[in-house]
């Protein structure tokens, strides 16, 4: 049988960071936005204003996965590697997750 020491001290768990990511249509564009929440609760919010052609317009699910790629650069460019995704897209959050997967490319 194996005892634990008196003196053995537990890693306290590692607490993820939080990306909450979003985009939005308005009248002069689209934007995206991505709000990276530490452990301790502070918000660092960043945001981008994105233009697309006549050729190639965005879609609701273009938006959805830029503000995902722009939380994921910045969490990158922090470097810390555990954090969990928040969205309000269904189609971002099943991709994610390994529960669907895109159509195209």
């Amino acid at each position: 049988m194996d005892w634990t020491s008196p003196t053995f001290k537990a890693e306290a768990p590692i607490v993820p960071w939080t990306i909450h990511c979003d985009g939005a249509w308005c009248n002069e564009g689209v934007g995206i936005a991505a709000i990276i929440q530490s452990p301790s609760g502070a918000k660092l919010r960043y945001t981008a204003r994105l233009e697309f052609n006549d050729a190639d317009p965005c879609t609701n699910n273009t938006m959805e996965y830029e503000a995902l790629l722009l939380g994921l650069w910045k969490m990158k460019a922090l470097g810390h590697p555990n954090f969990v995704i928040k969205s309000d897209s269904k189609v971002i959050t099943d991709h994610v997750k390994k529960e669907s997967e895109a159509k195209k490319p």
